[in-house]
């Protein structure tokens, strides 16, 4: 999107990204930016190659590498995946679902240094991977239990479920809207999550989550250990306090935002889980929701003003807020640059 990096994008990194090791990337931004570009194209051929002899024709694997790699989630069938009832196509969507998910700057690094290993050394990514593995097993376990009664069925569409709400894509293989209360209520959790820092994923991410986390845990040391000094740690580095008052802000305006447009679209008469679960699944750009809102329905009868709302909600929390009030602010005082 920023074709000439310089002080306005880096400022927008910075902005979006809350990361400890921003002075390391920033002085190499274009050499980044095409670098992951390159990585991301791999990625889509090898995905498209893979999709294209796994019955589906070439056409259906084409729009849905392009859907799944980027974590969009559009189909080109109504019943979504599940349509194709196609156990390879779910299974290579899984895969590259969680390669969306990924820090692309971290795959860039890993295919130059030819060391697979980087990925579980980062605690992000280790993060990552540890969230989607417990959301697989609650909602694996919740639907054995209380929906399918064995353990096929269960695996199958609990893991591509898991998986695809926690990275936002929303690609659907099931009608979760069936499945139990407790399920559902899960989902509503993982809709928050997204995936990596520099990821096509929506959601909070993972980095932040971690630093809230530690952030946290700092507090409740501090008011049992007064004098004692505590430093939140990413990969063993200190994360300076700037950057965690902005996660903490971040985290703040994304809560905020949820609950307006929550309250917004009950104020049309939604019920109550409707109401949530479209107010998460659209700021964090997940799209399909609950309920009125669920995996075999959609928003095209909305009013025009509560579409309007809920388009503006995907901007921001797709662009994560900071760049958008950036933005703003260059509107307000124009000789902001």
């Amino acid at each position: 999107m920023v074709p000439r990096p310089g002080i306005g994008s880096i400022r927008l990194l910075k902005a979006e990204t809350p990361s400890p090791y921003i002075s390391k990337i920033a002085p190499r931004f274009t050499s980044y930016a095409k670098y992951i570009w390159i990585v991301y194209i791999i990625l889509t051929l090898l995905e498209l190659f893979l999709l294209s002899f796994s019955g589906i024709g070439f056409y259906e694997a084409l729009n849905h590498t392009l859907t799944s790699i980027s974590t969009g989630g559009f189909s080109t069938r109504d019943g979504g995946l599940g349509a194709f009832n196609n156990v390879m196509v779910e299974t290579i969507v899984i895969i590259f679902m969680i390669i969306g998910g990924g820090n692309y700057v971290l795959y860039y690094i890993l295919f130059s240094q030819k060391n697979p290993l980087l990925l579980f050394k980062d605690q992000e990514y280790r993060s990552y991977l540890t969230v989607l593995f417990v959301g697989f097993i609650l909602v694996g376990m919740g639907v054995y239990f209380n929906y399918f009664g064995n353990w096929s069925e269960s695996i199958r569409y609990g893991l591509f479920q898991a998986i695809s709400i926690t990275t936002g894509t929303g690609h659907v293989t099931y009608n979760y809207d069936l499945w139990p209360v407790m399920v559902k209520m899960l989902f509503v959790i993982l809709f928050f999550f997204g995936g990596c820092r520099y990821s096509t994923t929506g959601g909070i991410k993972m980095v932040r989550m971690l630093i809230a986390i530690k952030f946290m845990k700092g507090e409740i040391i501090r008011n049992i250990h007064p004098n004692l000094v505590y430093h939140v740690k990413v990969n063993n580095e200190d994360v300076p306090d700037l950057v965690v008052r902005n996660v903490i802000g971040f985290f703040l305006l994304y809560i905020v935002s949820f609950f307006l447009t929550a309250l917004f679209l009950s104020g049309f008469g939604f019920d109550i889980l409707s109401s949530i679960s479209a107010s998460a699944a659209i700021i964090s750009n997940v799209g399909p929701a609950l309920e009125l809102f669920g995996p075999m329905k959609d928003y095209s009868e909305l009013p025009g003003l509560l579409k309007i709302w809920l388009s503006f909600t995907m901007v921001l929390g797709r662009l994560e807020i900071y760049p958008l009030l950036i933005f703003f602010r260059t509107l307000v005082i124009p000789g902001e640059r």
